[in-house]
């Protein structure tokens, strides 16, 4: 049975706050995610691409183990 973990909580700016809410909202339009009352988390980051947007990225590491 999975446990779920207590893990840091990192702050982000507001742009970045916004940019993971639009990817979250896009993601629930398309219907490529859901809704869901679980209460793990996991850690989201941006990188830069080449043309200077930004990709976001998560990490399923805990989730995973």
């Amino acid at each position: 049975m999975f446990k779920p973990q207590n893990g840091k909580i990192y702050p982000l700016s507001k742009d970045k706050r916004e940019e993971v809410q639009n990817f979250v909202n896009n993601q629930l339009r398309k219907k490529y995610t859901r809704l869901s009352k679980f209460s793990q988390t996991l850690s989201v980051f941006f990188v830069d691409k080449k043309d200077r947007s930004k990709r976001i990225v998560m990490n399923y590491c805990s989730l995973n183990n």
